[in-house]
């Protein structure tokens, strides 16, 4: 899964979560959402309140047609209140039970990928 983990240097900074994810769906009505999972010093995965995102699209073309669509999506953790290891784990469910394959740079497109900042305060 998409995963990175940062150790913070003071427990009142905020973390900045950017992420990119692209895919690929077919016919209409299709798309995924996210949402962020938390996990501090080994103490297990809560949800982010707040974390949530939609990637959705609904093309009718008439055909049976492959789409390739691309989500960037933020998210600042203010709550997170450690200097250990705090670990973001992005979880993604389909539209409409629709299938999505997500691709690291099929078809010259750019990977998925996270990245974590601390931001002292």
């Amino acid at each position: 899964g998409l995963t990175a983990s940062i150790t913070p240097s003071a427990t009142d900074s905020r973390i900045l979560i950017h992420y990119e994810m692209q895919g690929t769906g077919s016919l209409v009505n299709n798309g995924w959402g996210t949402q962020i999972a938390r996990d501090i010093a080994s103490g297990g995965y809560s949800t982010l309140s707040g974390s949530d995102h939609g990637t959705k699209y609904d093309i009718s073309t008439g055909t049976a047609t492959n789409f390739r669509l691309r989500g960037a999506y933020n998210f600042m953790d203010t709550t997170h209140g450690s200097t250990g290891v705090v670990t973001y784990k992005i979880q993604v469910a389909a539209y409409g039970s629709r299938r999505i394959e997500f691709t690291e740079a099929e078809g010259g497109g750019p990977p998925t990928y996270i990245i974590l900042w601390e931001i002292l305060a």
